[in-house]
């Protein structure tokens, strides 16, 4: 049975062999806007125990927030919702589960805002979707009173023609 530490180092092996450049990203976490704080934090034992820090750890210099990878303001956070919203055999998935497979590895502020912003730009989802037009409610044909009181016809177009 896996637990956090070891669902933890498989994230690190994974990410390190799958992602380019990721130990760059250890670099900037000193000027990220989101992390820089909790990054200074980690690093000073003194004031990772003040409170809004309490959840986050340094591993092998990536910040990790509980079991989750933080992931900083770069052309990552993009390459990875990619990855988990088209990538692999089955993808394209919506917004609910795009960001239900992010947040099971990684966080970000307005992570949620990011996901919805790429998959309401992805080509391929806007193709499939259907397009549905409500041309209003059915409504039932009267039941006649007598034969031939009403007559109806019904006219279905676009038919391939027949071979003679």
């Amino acid at each position: 049975m896996a637990d956090a530490l070891s669902r933890r180092a498989l994230l690190l092996q994974e990410s390190s062999i799958q992602v380019m450049g990721f130990e760059h990203m250890k670099d900037l976490y000193q000027t990220d806007t989101d992390f820089k704080e909790a990054f200074e934090a980690c690093q000073n034992l003194v004031l990772r125990n003040a409170s809004p820090w309490l959840d986050y750890n340094l591993q092998e210099g990536l910040l990790f927030r509980g079991g989750q990878l933080c992931i900083p303001d770069c052309s990552m956070r993009e390459n990875i919702v990619r990855e988990k919203h088209s990538g692999g055999l089955v993808g394209h998935f919506g917004i609910n589960k795009t960001l239900e497979q992010l947040r099971h590895f990684y966080y970000w502020p307005r992570m949620s805002g990011d996901v919805q912003r790429y998959v309401n730009r992805c080509k391929v989802c806007q193709l499939v979707k259907g397009h549905s037009q409500n041309a209003g409610l059915y409504m039932p044909l009267p039941v006649p009173s007598r034969p031939w009181d009403s007559v109806s016809i019904d006219f279905v177009l676009g038919l391939p023609r027949t071979q003679r």
